[in-house]
């Protein structure tokens, strides 16, 4: 693996599958980063162990972060704990051609979705407020 790359492993909790109304699908994913996660938060340590959920979209997005180029395939945010949240936990979004999130959860359907692993690569991270 490249070292300039980031490897998560995501243990699958739910699956969910939605419509939006602006007219594009998304498939969400909520799980626990496994332990062979090497991500490293800044001033929280590492990640293996925290909820994330990770959402899949249909198409191109424009995801209005500032900062993050309109053609961005996607992000992964942090939030600590605090007065809204009990735990710490991990926000990913990534958007994928029709043809790609199609296949995706053909396969996520066909599997079932406890037994399906989905690896991803985060690079580069950027560090910031939003």
């Amino acid at each position: 693996m490249d070292a300039n790359f980031t490897s998560l492993m995501v243990v699958p909790d739910v699956w969910v599958q939605t419509l939006r109304a602006e007219g594009g699908a998304l498939f969400r994913m909520k799980g626990i980063l496994g332990h062979t996660t090497n991500l490293i938060i800044s001033d929280a340590g590492a990640a293996k162990g925290l909820p994330i959920e990770v959402g899949f979209y249909r198409g191109i997005q424009d995801w209005k972060i500032p900062d993050v180029p309109k053609e961005s395939p996607g992000f992964i945010s942090y939030s600590p704990q605090d007065q809204y949240s009990d735990r710490a936990f991990l926000t990913a979004r990534c958007s994928m051609t029709e043809v790609t999130y199609d296949d995706a959860w053909r396969c996520v359907r066909q599997r079932g979705y406890d037994t399906c692993e989905i690896s991803a690569e985060v690079t580069p991270v950027t560090l910031g407020e939003w």
